[in-house]
């Protein structure tokens, strides 16, 4: 299912990251992720030929995914 994820850090009001995902697992993404802030790990976010943004878990304040569904 094709989700939207916005990155949002301590500081800034606009996402420090925001990407669409076409055909990933967003369950599995959103564990992946919730894993890795609560082992107060680094968290990179992108995929090869798109800017990537490495963020630390204590700097991170929300994260936005959202499910797109398509008609």
């Amino acid at each position: 299912m094709p989700y939207l994820m916005k990155v949002y850090v301590v500081g800034r009001d606009k996402p420090v990251y925001e990407s669409e995902r076409p055909d990933d697992d967003v369950k599995k993404a959103v564990r992946a992720i919730d894993e890795s802030l609560s082992n107060n790990q680094f968290v990179s976010f992108g995929m090869m030929g798109e800017e990537e943004v490495i963020v630390g878990s204590r700097n991170v304040t929300h994260i936005e995914i959202t499910a797109l569904y398509k008609e």
